[in-house]
């Protein structure tokens, strides 16, 4: 219900908006224009609570009624009520597809941001993301997936919501807070090979044991003279060695260059990527012969 209330020569009108008292001025109008305006607005509120109209985001209920249901809207408001999930994974790519992110860490966030758009749909307005919509995806994922890539999904997916309020697409924090994620079992740590052997001969699942596997030193080097007596490509050999002396990554290892080994100092420069964000950066290891070696 609306109330009217004349203020000298002025009419007032008063009304309930989500439990507060909200008035707007009518101005020097005759009673039948007030009475007529005190209907239409009792009509609107109406219609607001029923859900078949709704009050733009930054628009105040006062200026929504005194517009008739119709106020002008900010493009920059109306564009973060209309933003898809579409146009988020979109723009969120191309953004970031000038070399800010790998190619390899881009195209996982794409895979990633696929899978939200199959539990929500390529067409779900952002505006319409509630912390329940996001459990729907961790509930469907938990019958393909571990727990730990459903959480990469929905970690990637609040990245690009992130920079998606920086671009003024959407206004409002990712709802993420109390997701129920299943129950993950930790990884085993790792075990010598002879520790190994005895779990198995007890029963334990090899396949997942043999993960967990180290060498000690003599046995790293019987793998690689192992290696260096099979015919294999030439890279082979002293791919496995660096990767065995130094810890880099296979990702690390492919990158290197011819100038990055210096035999003369002894040193090898490894090419990283994720250390520092936003940088790639190099780090520097000792080359030691065999014998070197404890």
């Amino acid at each position: 219900m609306a109330a009217l209330q004349l203020r000298g020569d002025s009419y007032r009108l008063i009304f309930q908006y989500l439990g507060q008292q909200q008035s707007c001025t009518l101005g020097d109008i005759s009673p039948t224009e007030a009475q007529q305006c005190k209907t239409r607005c009792e009509q609107l509120l109406m219609r607001v609570r029923q859900g078949l109209l709704e009050v733009p985001p930054g628009v105040a209920i006062a200026d929504f009624i005194l517009c008739d249901g119709k106020p002008p809207v900010d493009p920059a408001l109306a564009l973060r009520k209309q933003t898809t999930l579409r146009e988020l994974r979109k723009g969120y790519l191309d953004t970031h597809s000038n070399g800010a992110i790998e190619k390899n860490t881009l195209a996982t966030a794409g895979i990633h941001l696929d899978h939200l758009e199959r539990t929500l749909g390529k067409k779900f307005l952002l505006s319409g993301i509630t912390l329940g919509r996001l459990q729907e995806h961790v509930n469907r994922r938990q019958a393909d997936v571990l727990p730990v890539t459903i959480k990469k999904e929905i970690d990637t997916f609040r990245t690009a919501w992130n920079w998606d309020i920086t671009m003024q697409w959407v206004n409002q924090p990712f709802p993420a807070k109390g997701l129920v994620y299943p129950k993950t079992d930790e990884k085993l740590p790792f075990m010598t090979w002879d520790e190994i052997r005895r779990r198995v001969r007890a029963g334990a699942d090899a396949g997942s044991l043999w993960e967990c596997l180290y060498l000690n030193m003599k046995e790293i080097e019987a793998l690689l003279s192992h290696v260096r007596t099979k015919h294999a490509p030439a890279w082979v050999y002293p791919m496995l060695t660096t990767a065995a002396y130094t810890g880099a990554r296979r990702s690390e290892l492919i990158r290197m260059l011819q100038e990055d080994t210096d035999l003369k100092n002894g040193v090898l420069t490894i090419r990283e990527k994720k250390r520092a964000r936003g940088s790639r950066t190099t780090r520097r290891v000792p080359i030691s012969s065999p014998s070197q070696r404890p």
